[in-house]
């Protein structure tokens, strides 16, 4: 492993959630379907994708083998970003999506991040 992509992987530890991860790569994509790109690992473009695309998919992985719970705690570092204010997570949902993650992971991803979204704004409006 090159001292670049050790540099890059310790930074994306550093990032507090697996949802915050999510968003993290989900801003290194061009665009919707299209490559990532991320200078920090100062290696070719492909090269660059293909590592991105790989931590993007395992982190979408291991975020959906989490228990509901453990999903809503791991909510809480990002949430804490908005001061006090819930943001509506599925706006964001189908953006933070990997694009080689299977038909059957976005779908359970989709409605899990609706219902943590309908939990957290009928919480905040108690409901």
């Amino acid at each position: 492993m090159t001292k670049a992509l050790l540099r890059w992987q310790e930074r994306v530890d550093q990032i507090p959630s697996l949802f915050g991860r999510l968003i993290y790569f989900a801003n290194l994509k061009d665009a919707p379907g299209g490559p990532y790109s991320c200078s920090d690992l100062d290696c070719p473009s492909s090269r660059q994708d293909q590592i991105v695309r790989r931590e993007h998919l395992n982190t979408f992985r291991r975020f959906l083998a989490l228990p509901l719970s453990e999903m809503a705690d791991d909510l809480i570092p990002y949430l804490q970003t908005f001061d006090g204010r819930v943001p509506r997570l599925g706006d964001l949902g189908r953006n933070l999506l990997p694009s080689d993650a299977s038909i059957e992971s976005v779908v359970l991803f989709l409605g899990t991040i609706q219902i943590l979204d309908s939990l957290l704004h009928s919480r905040r409006l108690g409901c």
